[in-house]
């Protein structure tokens, strides 16, 4: 009752602030009357006593500044202060502009990497208990991966023999070719993918449904989910679009539905569809054409991600056993979601980080030194002030509220700065971190420059007020108002001078280093000389039959060569490791003529020679293999490999594959 009774009356205060002023001074001055009353009645003349009673009564402003403080709240003497802070930056607009451009730079560069790490390393990810979500890979224990895709066999039996998991999804990348009612074909980015995999990230979609265990049994109607970006761009965000038929490969398939824009997995996606994969239908097929399938997992409630990884290596090691010829040289290793997705950022964005820290720390230095040369030129007006009776918590007070408005003024240019910055640039960042909005300045970024900026003018706002609380007050008083800023408070400035050097000596040695490793990368050789070479992809489906892509790539190329201005022209097909073959176009603008993909590149071989620039037959063919590979039974370093004929199968029928034997020279 006596809080809220008198919270009530300092509320009333505050209200009547200018009555309570004018009744304080007037008792006051009843008071001092009245002393002075009774010590001319004791003898004293009129002047000796009046000034005896204003010495017994002690300091007015002081006794003003106590009443106030016990009567009224804090808030008033805090916004008198920034009053009185702000009309000290308009006097002094040449400081004040230094002041808040030193920091802009500071805190905007600041704020700037901070939007990267908060988005990637902070925020949290737009699904749930995404905490419980693993990434499994699959790594061979010596020698080069597959960049942990896993073999679609050994994903059954982990989906099999695991007691870890929730629910456990996979998907791998598709190119099929799509088209929607009377629109022309178009090439669109798709994934397959099993029903666990929506369970998984169990992110409900906007539109329709998801496909399920019914979707993916073999040979069932494909039904197709759409990505928010793609029913927008393709389908202009028609909300008809469910159940809509579309043909894609010349397959028909049914729209059954469009995801939020927030499901982004994996990025870049138009489309998923169901895949028909089935534990059997590899057979006893457990090659490297297997592996090309992007695995994720859900940890059972409970269990942690170190009991997870140890079921993985056990299973890992009853495979080995069980297969000794194609797993023995595999193993299993499990990541968060958050390492997969960012991890390979996260040193770089890290550097940056403590890079832009020590910028800002050099920014905060500059401005506390800009302070200290201020501050000795106001010592005169610090003493007069104490003389009249201001405490040095009240000083302390007005020199942190000065330096604090000036961050808090540069910080909101600085994060003005870096927004216009996100804005011009974020969509242009490599990778996941282009993606249209996934970096952008929001609530909790702007929380972190003003807060920054608040913390940084409390700091540095310290180092004057501890100046001008050594001042001697008789020696103040007399000097004049103006002061070279060279005694007081120098031992100081010159330990910022030597902080600032140094850390500036290390930015600038760090910077350097970095830029030569950027140099000494562009300058590296690339095997082959880029200039006037175009290339471009094309993607056939990939039950085409050999004999129709030949004879497809083969127009393409007569068609090609026939241009103005091309003078050589060739083509490579990647090795049929999977489901899907890629084929490459490259054509060159160049002042020579040669039929081979290497000799239009201007690269050279390492040993031995180049494929003549002549048609091969399809049963045997000329191949050469860059350095560092080895095929079973040359994986002696000193045999150059020259000569001996391998063969590479193609997976059209994985029980009858077609064998083709090329021959490395």
């Amino acid at each position: 009752m006596g809080q809220a009774s008198g919270f009530i009356r300092k509320l009333g205060m505050l209200i009547r602030r200018k009555r309570f002023r004018s009744e304080l001074d007037e008792e006051m001055a009843f008071h001092r009357a009245e002393q002075q009353r009774d010590l001319e009645a004791a003898g004293m003349s009129q002047r000796q006593a009046r000034q005896a009673a204003t010495k017994q009564f002690g300091n007015a402003m002081r006794l003003r500044e106590q009443s106030q403080e016990v009567i009224g709240f804090r808030l008033e003497s805090v916004w008198q202060d920034i009053r009185y802070a702000f009309r000290q930056i308009v006097r002094s607009p040449g400081f004040t502009l230094t002041v808040v451009i030193t920091l802009a730079l500071g805190i905007g560069a600041t704020t700037s990497i901070y939007t990267l790490v908060y988005a990637t390393l902070l925020r949290s990810l737009p699904y749930p208990e995404a905490d419980r979500i693993l990434h499994l890979e699959d790594l061979r224990l010596q020698g080069q991966s597959t960049g942990g895709l896993v073999g679609v066999p050994r994903f059954f039996d982990v989906m099999a023999r695991s007691r870890s998991f929730e629910s456990i999804g996979y998907f791998y990348f598709d190119h099929p070719t799509l088209i929607a009612g009377t629109q022309l074909p178009m090439p669109v980015k798709a994934v397959g993918a099993n029903s666990q995999f929506w369970q998984l990230f169990g992110v409900q979609p906007l539109l329709g449904r998801t496909f399920d265990e019914r979707d993916c049994i073999p040979n069932a109607p494909d039904a197709v989910v759409l990505s928010y970006s793609a029913w927008q761009q393709l389908f202009g965000g028609d909300q008809s679009v469910i159940d809509r038929p579309v043909l894609l490969d010349q397959k028909q398939a049914t729209i059954v539905g469009v995801m939020p824009a927030s499901f982004q997995m994996p990025r870049g996606i138009d489309l998923w569809r169901p895949s028909h994969f089935t534990p059997t239908q590899f057979g006893d097929y457990r090659h490297e054409g297997t592996r090309f399938i992007n695995v994720y997992a859900r940890l059972k409630p409970g269990v942690t991600a170190q009991a997870a990884q140890v079921d993985l290596a056990t299973i890992g090691g009853q495979l080995q056993r069980e297969h000794p010829a194609t797993d023995a040289m595999w193993q299993f290793r499990s990541e968060s979601l958050r390492e997969d997705l960012y991890g390979a950022a996260r040193p770089a964005l890290l550097v940056l980080m403590i890079a832009s820290g020590f910028l800002l720390l050099i920014a905060c230095i500059n401005v506390a030194n800009l302070l200290l040369s201020r501050a000795t030129g106001r010592e005169r007006e610090v003493a007069l002030r104490r003389a009249l009776g201001a405490s040095e918590g009240r000083i302390l007070l007005q020199f942190l509220t000065e330096s604090t408005l000036l961050t808090l003024i540069g910080g909101t240019l600085g994060l003005a700065a870096s927004y216009a910055l996100i804005r011009m640039i974020g969509t242009k960042l490599p990778g996941s971190l282009g993606a249209p909005g996934f970096v952008a300045i929001n609530w909790p970024v702007a929380a972190f420059a003003l807060s920054l900026s608040a913390c940084a003018g409390l700091a540095f706002g310290l180092a004057p007020a501890w100046q001008n609380r050594r001042v001697e007050l008789n020696a103040a008083l007399k000097r004049g108002e103006t002061r070279l800023a060279g005694s007081t408070g120098s031992g100081l400035r010159h330990a910022f001078i030597s902080i600032q050097v140094g850390l500036s000596l290390m930015l600038l040695v760090g910077a350097s280093l970095l830029a030569q490793s950027l140099w000494n990368l562009m300058k590296s050789p690339l095997g082959f000389n880029p200039d006037h070479l175009l290339t471009f992809a094309v993607n056939l489906p990939w039950n085409a039959k050999a004999a129709a892509i030949r004879n497809f790539y083969a127009g393409v190329q007569q068609g090609i060569e026939a241009l103005p201005g091309v003078m050589a022209v060739g083509h490579r097909c990647a090795a049929h490791d999977g489901l899907a073959s890629a084929q490459q176009l490259r054509r060159r603008l160049a002042p020579t003529h040669c039929e081979s993909p290497c000799d239009q590149r201007g690269g050279s071989a390492y040993r031995g020679r180049l494929p003549a620039g002549r048609r091969h037959s399809a049963s045997r063919r000329a191949y050469f293999y860059r350095a560092g590979f080895r095929y079973q039974g040359h994986s002696d370093p000193g045999q150059s490999g020259i000569g001996p004929a391998i063969s590479s199968w193609r997976k059209s029928d994985w029980k009858a594959p077609d064998r083709c034997w090329r021959r490395f020279v």
